[in-house]
């Protein structure tokens, strides 16, 4: 199968950028994303006005110190927390590939990944910026659960439960756009059907949403 044209040059070569720089600069943008909401956008104040009518201040500063030393070691952990996501997924995608005896390189689909999650990182970004430039006086706690362009923005959220709203989040133009990327990266390589290729990406993207689901429940259950 010869390569497609109007995808020959999607990703650079490895020559132009080896994969611990597209990794090294993925972590730092994913640390400054996380450092600049900490420090700009999820403040007291609006801390304040959220939670102002289910708790004491009191309460909701030491909500807030705790939040804010939690973050600290979250801060640290970013690269270590991305490179177990994106072996993951990695694995996820190859593991079919070799059941039917197609070699595609882990570090080139590793790569096809992290290219991928450039559109994930995007919708971070929009998100923050939503929340950063809404009036305090019109936040809500169902603000920060809902990510723009996705279709929980187009429903009511408080007519489902959460667990449904995580889902309809995963359901965006940037889920699109990250799935887009890993076709792309997957046909390039000349050994795949476009169709096998479509099936592959839209598996391991329920795959991981199934995960991510249950991470949801666990992390509800201990609280």
């Amino acid at each position: 199968m010869e390569n497609q044209s109007y995808i020959k040059y999607i990703f650079p070569n490895d020559e132009y950028f080896p994969n611990w720089q597209i990794f090294f600069f993925l972590s730092i943008m994913n640390f400054m994303i996380s450092f600049l909401a900490n420090e700009f956008v999820f403040t007291r104040e609006i801390y304040y006005h959220i939670f102002s009518e289910q708790m004491e201040l009191g309460r909701i500063d030491k909500f807030i110190d705790k939040l804010n030393r939690f973050s600290v070691w979250s801060l640290l952990g970013i690269p270590l927390v991305l490179l177990i996501k994106y072996v993951v997924e990695t694995f996820l995608l190859q593991l079919p590939l070799l059941l039917r005896f197609i070699e595609i390189p882990f570090k080139y689909i590793f790569r096809i990944v992290m290219y991928a999650s450039i559109a994930l990182i995007i919708s971070r970004i929009l998100h923050v910026l939503w929340i950063y430039w809404t009036p305090i006086n019109e936040l809500s706690g169902e603000l920060f659960k809902i990510k723009p362009f996705s279709v929980g923005s187009l429903i009511n959220s408080s007519q489902y439960p959460e667990s449904s709203i995580a889902v309809f989040n995963q359901c965006s133009i940037f889920e699109l756009l990250w799935g887009i990327i890993l076709y792309c990266g997957l046909i390039k390589t000349g050994k795949i059907k476009k169709i096998d290729t479509a099936l592959l990406v839209f598996c391991v993207w329920t795959v991981i949403l199934f995960l991510q689901w249950m991470v949801y429940f666990f992390i509800m259950g201990i609280q």
